[in-house]
């Protein structure tokens, strides 16, 4: 004896409310992620500097924004960190790289200048750049980065320039792919994300390396 399957059935009006519901909890959860990459990016407004600070690591974006910054009158120096990175395929450094498509783009040789040492976090990097301006007698840079990394740059930047007296300020790059109403659209939008989010929690838990 076959027994008969149970069907629950809605009444129009709660069927109709849960019809609303879908696209509703859809919408919360765009909001919920734009907010999520909007708090991630982060900006002061550009004034002139004793220099601007390109941060090594990224793509082309950042060197391009620096450049802008740079013939915009913003700063007449240009400083890129030193990491040790050597591109895939072997050659010269990342940083010296960066340095000759800086001058192939019209920063004159003698206006580039590369930390000391070798950084291995955005921490390093903060340092170097430090120990640098403190050298030259500098007081105040433009630090450029991507925008998913614009909040964690200035939470340590902010840390360790405190007590300096070097003022340091954040720029993000201007029409980066990363914004914060799309990122959840691509792979490489979520990779971002959650791995900056992930290295703020380090930053903020004072877990060295971030």
């Amino acid at each position: 004896m076959a027994i008969p399957s149970a069907r629950i059935e809605l009444p129009p009006g709660k069927r109709l409310k849960a019809l609303w519901l879908l696209p509703g909890l859809l919408v919360l959860a765009y909001l919920i992620l734009w907010a999520a990459g909007a708090f991630l990016v982060v900006g002061d407004r550009v004034r002139p500097v004793d220099v601007i600070v390109l941060l090594s690591g990224g793509d082309e974006a950042r060197l391009e924004e620096a450049v802008r910054l740079y013939k915009s009158g913003t700063s007449n120096r240009l400083l890129i960190t030193e990491t040790g990175a050597i591109p895939e395929g072997g050659g010269p450094r990342a940083s010296a790289l960066l340095q000759r498509q800086a001058q192939a783009a019209g920063v004159p040789e003698g206006d580039i200048s590369t930390t000391m040492g070798r950084s291995a976090s955005t921490t390093d990097e903060a340092e170097a750049v430090l120990a640098f301006c403190s050298r030259q007698g500098w007081r105040s840079v433009l630090v450029v980065t991507d925008p998913y990394h614009t909040r964690r740059t200035q939470v340590i930047f902010a840390a360790e320039f405190s007590g300096s007296g070097v003022q340091a300020l954040v720029r993000p790059v201007r029409g980066h792919w990363y914004q914060s109403s799309t990122w959840m659209l691509s792979l490489r939008g979520w990779r971002a994300t959650v791995t900056e989010y992930a290295k703020l929690a380090a930053t903020l838990a004072g877990i060295p390396g971030s």
